[in-house]
């Protein structure tokens, strides 16, 4: 926080892009949903076991921003391919919505992925 106003700081030399993107609507989700500030928490992991119900809801928001489903759905994107070129994502995001059970247009998607794929 920087006097009365929250602020995000995100270092720009650090991962991918897709990262960044990620963490930043990640870190605006936490200000939108006036999640309480806490310390500033540095993670390497893209997978975090026992998150606290924030983390979780922060994570939601960034998928919904950065893959806003009816968009996805108003163009007709059928794979999980397609989502992540146009929206520009990694496989581990879209899966953010699956592994939390997320009933969504993208849901079904990464669902048949996961059912149909040899990749995983």
């Amino acid at each position: 926080m920087v006097g009365d106003k929250k602020t995000i700081y995100l270092n720009d030399t650090k991962g991918t892009i897709q990262r960044r993107r990620f963490t930043l609507a990640h870190e605006l989700g936490h200000i939108v949903l006036d999640h309480p500030l806490k310390p500033a928490v540095y993670r390497n992991s893209e997978v975090d076991e026992n998150k606290p119900v924030t983390e979780v809801q922060a994570n939601v928001f960034a998928c919904h921003i950065l893959m806003p489903a009816g968009v996805l759905a108003t163009l007709h994107v059928s794979t999980v391919d397609e989502i992540m070129q146009i929206c520009n994502v990694y496989l581990v995001y879209l899966l953010k919505y699956v592994y939390k059970g997320s009933q969504s247009y993208i849901s079904a998607i990464c669902l048949e992925y996961i059912l149909l794929s040899d990749k995983l």
